[in-house]
């Protein structure tokens, strides 16, 4: 099927049994990345060109980063490849630092802090994680689960190139109900045929 994620809604994938894609229902203005610091995954880095490429389709402009090795690398050069711009949200610490080249570079902040103002300003986080099911100790599950609570819209890339989306969620009572699904979960992870561009 194709993968349009035109007019700033971000078509996901196709139900195995056939029924609607799944999609965003808000506009999205920008996008923050969350992501190990490991070299991606190849099925994973192909499932990321295609959605960051969808992104930009649908008028996205903003990439959010925290500017490490891996992911956000990965991540942010496809990004200005294909004509978007970069927010960085470095690290204090430098010595994983991607350096990528940012229209706007925020103050340098630890770790935690860096991720959770990425998830403050962004409305989709795409998340790219090293293992196949969800860490309790990791930054990029912490940032995860806080996107989450605030109810963001949270694109999960898996290693395995599957993609599950979940939408955005009314917060109540300050916490936001969030389904928890898991990559084997195939009513909301489908198979992503999506263009390689790994090699940006």
């Amino acid at each position: 099927m194709e993968k349009d994620l035109g007019n700033g809604r971000a078509v996901v994938n196709e139900a195995p049994d056939g029924s609607s894609p799944q999609a965003a229902s808000i506009p999205i203005a920008k996008i923050g990345i969350t992501g190990t610091r490991w070299k991606l995954q190849d099925a994973q880095a192909k499932v990321l060109g295609g959605a960051l490429i969808g992104f930009r389709e649908g008028g996205v402009e903003w990439q959010l980063n925290g500017d490490c090795v891996g992911a956000d690398d990965h991540a942010g050069k496809i990004w200005k490849a294909i004509g978007g711009k970069i927010q960085l949200h470095p690290p204090t610490n430098r010595s994983k630092r991607a350096f990528l080249k940012a229209e706007i570079i925020r103050t340098a902040k630890p770790y935690l802090d860096r991720n959770k103002d990425i998830v403050d300003e962004c409305d989709v986080l795409v998340g790219l994680p090293q293992e196949e099911f969800e860490q309790q100790r990791s930054g990029t599950w912490s940032t995860i689960r806080y996107a989450r609570k605030l109810g963001k819209q949270v694109m999960i890339i898996w290693p395995s190139g599957k993609m599950q989306f979940e939408p955005a969620k009314a917060i109540e009572a300050g916490t936001a109900k969030t389904e928890r699904l898991g990559p084997q979960d195939e009513s909301a992870v489908g198979n992503a045929d999506l263009p390689n561009n790994s090699g940006l």
